[in-house]
């Protein structure tokens, strides 16, 4: 498929996962003239597409189901659409830099992948709020700003990959506090300084950190 981004899927409030992935979408993924949606939204994967433009930081503020860490103590796993109804397609995300693929997709996966697309600019500030989130891929852009601090509050976050792009600056000190994070790609940027101590740092391999 082809085209721009289907701005009308916003309207739609019961939206959980949206994988529109390896085709030939183009353009802008916000537009200030669109009411702002995805509130239930869990996985958004919009890679390896021709998607462009920058990622404003109001853009995730109504990301509500991201906002939140799910409770991973039940008893009893619960999957997207109940017990007996679960979503029965299966999807194939990028996990810790392994492609897999979900049969049943828990409630508590909740991921976004941007990677392989044409995005630039800074990465907003705010996706430091959407407090759920297990996976984040932002790989593969032209991302060009500083790694936030805020997301050293993503504390449920297990795989962080923000490869081949243009972040400089320093590797925030606050990234050692996620403490559940067992994938970490930060190659092919143009950071500098000390590589943090403390915290997950002391097991990612050297190759992680790569052509900084």
């Amino acid at each position: 498929m082809n085209g721009t981004f289907p701005f009308w899927l916003e309207s739609l409030p019961e939206l959980r996962i949206l994988i529109l992935r390896e085709n030939g979408f183009h353009g802008p993924i916000w537009d200030p003239h669109t009411k702002f949606g995805f509130s239930k939204l869990h996985v958004i994967d919009l890679s390896h597409n021709n998607f462009s433009g920058e990622l404003p930081s109001e853009y995730f503020n109504t990301w509500t189901a991201m906002l939140m860490v799910p409770n991973k103590n039940k008893s009893q796993p619960e999957y997207m659409g109940g017990q007996s109804n679960y979503y029965i397609s299966t999807i194939t995300v990028v996990n810790k830099g392994l492609e897999m693929e979900l049969v049943k997709i828990l409630t508590i996966f909740i991921a976004i992948d941007f990677s392989n697309n044409k995005f630039y600019g800074e990465i907003p500030y705010n996706m430091g709020n959407l407090k759920g989130l297990i996976v984040l891929n932002l790989s593969s852009n032209s991302f060009m700003s500083h790694i936030p601090s805020s997301l050293g509050n993503l504390i449920a976050l297990e795989s962080l990959d923000m490869s081949r792009n243009r972040l400089f600056g320093e590797i925030p000190q606050q990234l050692t506090s996620i403490t559940f994070l067992e994938y970490l790609n930060l190659s092919q940027n143009q950071l500098i300084g000390p590589i943090p101590q403390g915290g997950q740092f002391g097991t990612f391999q050297s190759s992680s950190l790569e052509g900084n």
